[in-house]
């Protein structure tokens, strides 16, 4: 039996980003156009065409799953004996420079590193040692700690040091034009009291030989613009750096991989600059409208506030490129209309029992423990709440009436190898649940549910009802909420009008009875207080990038369920919450916020359309809000900033090297295949991840197949499960390095009478 070597097989732009040879490169990569693949076999290339060492590439990532993802997947390309790869995330690889060479700037290399529940205690244990008045109120001295963290945070993530800071503050106050009034006078005194703050707190850090996380970014940072021969050092030790997600990371973090490259340049960054607006589309300006084209740094948008209320706020970014991507069309009952890209962040009401959309949804309900199923329904709420074991649902496509629903249902339902029995047995049900449990082992419906999304141009990621925090047996449910722009009260004065400067704060919550997820959130620095349920953890922002930074992490600490809340609008004359989504998961019958007068409210989508177009299209950073009025529909203004990152990264990086080469990943990789021959001649197995290409966005399927054949031979019939067993296992091993799917692979079987037993293998082995 011959096993055929794998090889990975790269398209044009792909095979041009691994082996571009040096210089910086921009590698632009959407979602399931092979990025990661591309990364790992761009280290691959370095290695093996002696460019570098394994210890001379460093490749940093955003989050520690990034990392140990990356580090798993070069594994398993590289070949055994290669050791010492720098793969890490920018905290991890700056903590160990700093175990190392702190000494180099006076600092402590046995620091101790700090959570953010232990930097806030730091501070309130030290609290008088600020030289504060306003911001330590006699009858509570403690009140701002949090806040004034934030806001130092946020001065690291820009790479400005405390003494930048008093600098800039003592600068403003020598200048006249801001003793003009008490007003301006004791404004720029707070900034003195927060800049003086920021030096203090930096001070007793190092007194105590402790740091917080930003400081591991920033005294690397010093480290290596201080000490020249330190960072000469590491320069000549990593002759390659790449750097993963590029759009997550901060200021200070760019800052320090171009310090890294130095004059070599040899920096490899990937990115996402999906913007979102075709360039016509007029957007709200207090007094008029103008093209999103014609909008500029500065101008003043209206925006949603919250509660049905509209405001202005300020464009503080802007972006362009033109790209070929799938547009989607939306039009209101009253006749509003909008075109954005598939993946433009939304807000969508969903319809209820009390609401009705008046369709009928082909949906996906998800279970943690089981997978996926299928099924119809004219609620989607109430649908999941009747299935209390599920975690959320998916509505995947509209329908008007429940006979074409139900056709769909079926369609997919055997397409797609997605059964549609309900996870908990029901009145009149014959399987129990032990055979519900046996029919979803039976498919991959994870795998499956992923080809159907992809398909037909849904984002799993994005649901539109999730069930809350539940703790049943040993079933732990987390769910996190982050809520846009929240507003505690309606303000009567303020109907009927644009509202001036309101207050804007964004929240994130999670609450639950478990105590196991509790310890795990104390260990991570995260404490909780008491609640009608059990305990919760809530927090408020007015950076909604600090509000997304820690909306994050406890959803990778818990490993729960995000969900992002924006009210932004009312129905029937109450204000209702809405979910953000990407465009691609709206459908009729839904609801989105529209601009009616100087009001928000929700009006259902009755018509949606697609089409495929290569044109400019735009986006632009809105301050505090981060909404905007586009067509008539308020929407999201960056698939980004939720993050805590931005798209401008990107432009900032064409702006350090103008002369990088930039690659676009525009092929998606899917797979349509079925088993197409079960005559005991072919056997061929499908995957819901690759076999085909697409364009990144459209999804539309252009099939580009590939085979790894794997000869059997004649094989004697008494060997034959042993033999396919083998081949089973081998194939296995391929398909979880990453590189090939099921449906790369073809088995051909020259054994007449016994591709049975190949079926009987896959199954047995979980392999679809």
């Amino acid at each position: 039996m011959a096993i055929a070597k794998q090889k990975i097989k790269l398209n044009k732009e792909q095979k041009a980003a691994v082996e571009h040879a040096g210089g910086p490169l921009l590698i632009i990569a959407g979602a399931g156009t092979g990025k990661t693949t591309v990364i790992t076999e761009r280290i691959k290339h370095l290695i093996s065409s002696g460019l570098a060492k394994t210890d001379e590439i460093l490749a940093l990532t955003f989050t520690d799953k990034a990392a140990r993802e990356m580090e798993a997947r070069v594994d398993r390309a590289m070949p055994y004996g290669y050791t010492q790869m720098w793969i890490s995330t920018f905290h991890s690889f700056c903590d160990q420079i700093l175990r190392k060479e702190a000494l180099s700037i006076g600092l402590d290399t046995n620091f101790r590193l700090m959570t953010q529940a232990q930097s806030v205690q730091f501070v309130r244990d030290n609290i008088f040692e600020f030289e504060l008045d306003y911001f330590r109120p006699l009858g509570n001295p403690t009140k701002f700690v949090d806040a004034m963290l934030q806001h130092f945070s946020r001065l690291q993530d820009e790479d400005v040091t405390p003494d930048e800071y008093l600098s800039w503050v003592n600068s403003k106050l020598k200048d006249k034009k801001y003793k003009r009034s008490n007003e301006e006078k004791l404004e720029m005194e707070k900034w003195l009291e927060l800049a003086s703050a920021y030096k203090k707190y930096d001070e007793l850090k190092i007194k105590e030989g402790k740091m917080d996380f930003g400081d591991v970014i920033t005294k690397t940072l010093k480290l290596f613009r201080d000490r020249p021969n330190v960072l000469k050092n590491y320069q000549e030790q990593f002759k390659y750096i790449l750097v993963d997600e590029f759009q997550d990371t901060n200021f200070a973090q760019n800052e320090l991989a171009i310090l890294l490259a130095g004059d070599k340049k040899n920096i490899t960054v990937t990115g996402d600059d999906d913007q979102c607006l075709p360039g016509d589309t007029l957007v709200d300006l207090r007094d008029g409208q103008k093209r999103i084209k014609e909008i500029a740094v500065g101008d003043e948008v209206v925006t949603g506030v919250g509660k049905g209320y509209l405001s202005t706020s300020m464009v503080i970014a802007k972006n362009k490129t033109k790209k070929k991507t799938r547009h989607l069309t939306f039009i209101t009952e009253t006749g509003k209309k909008i075109t954005v890209t598939d993946n433009h962040k939304m807000f969508c009401m969903i319809p209820g029992r009390k609401i009705k959309g008046g369709r009928f949804y082909v949906y996906l309900m998800h279970r943690e423990d089981l997978g996926w199923r299928l099924g119809i329904t004219d609620d989607l709420a109430q649908r999941l709440k009747l299935e209390r074991s599920a975690d959320k649902i998916i509505a995947v496509k509209s329908f008007v009436n429940i006979e074409e629903a139900k056709l769909f249902e079926n369609i997919y339902s055997m397409r797609y190898q997605i059964p549609t029995y309900p996870f908990k047995k029901r009145k009149n049900m014959h399987l129990t649940d032990q055979w519900l449990e046996k029919l979803f082992s039976e498919f991959d419906t994870v795998k499956n549910a992923k080809k159907l999304a992809n398909d037909i141009g849904i984002d799993l990621d994005a649901h539109h009802y999730a069930l809350g925090a539940v703790v049943r047996g040993n079933k732990e449910r987390i769910k996190i909420v982050l809520s846009m722009c929240i507003r505690r009260h309606r303000t009567k004065w303020a109907r009927g009008r644009v509202m001036d400067s309101p207050k804007v704060m964004h929240k994130v919550r999670v609450e639950s009875s478990s105590e196991h997820v509790r310890s795990k959130l104390e260990k991570a620095g995260v404490y909780s207080t008491k609640a009608k349920k059990g305990w919760r953890v809530r927090k408020e922002f007015q950076d909604i990038t600090e509000a997304g930074k820690f909306a994050k992490h406890l959803q990778e600490v818990t490993n729960g369920i995000l969900e992002v809340r924006f009210n932004a609008g009312t129905l029937d004359g109450r204000s209702r919450s809405s979910l953000v989504m990407p465009a691609c998961n709206i459908l009729e019958g839904m609801r989105i916020p529209v601009r009616r007068g100087n009001n928000v409210v929700y009006e259902k989508v009755i018509e949606r359309s697609e089409e495929l177009k290569h044109e400019d299209v735009y986006d632009i950073e809105i301050e505090n809000t981060h909404n905007f009025i586009a067509g008539g529909v308020v929407v999201h203004n960056s698939v980004y900033r939720f993050r805590g990152a931005a798209v401008s990264n990107i432009i900032q990086f064409k702006k350090v090297y103008p002369d990088a080469k930039i690659v676009v990943l525009t092929k998606n990789y899917r797979t349509a295949q079925e088993i197409l021959d079960k005559s005991y001649e072919l056997v061929q197995f499908n995957n819901p991840d690759r076999l085909e290409s697409v364009e990144n966005i459209d999804k539309k399927l252009i099939a580009q197949r590939k085979k790894v054949d794997y000869e059997i031979g004649f094989i004697h019939k008494d060997r034959v499960e042993s033999e396919a067993e083998s081949v089973a296992r081998k194939i296995g091993e391929l398909v979880n390095d990453g590189e090939y799917d099921f449906g790369d692979v073809a088995i051909l079987v020259r054994a007449n009478n016994h591709a049975d037993a190949f079926i009987r293998i896959f199954q047995r082995m979980s392999i679809p």
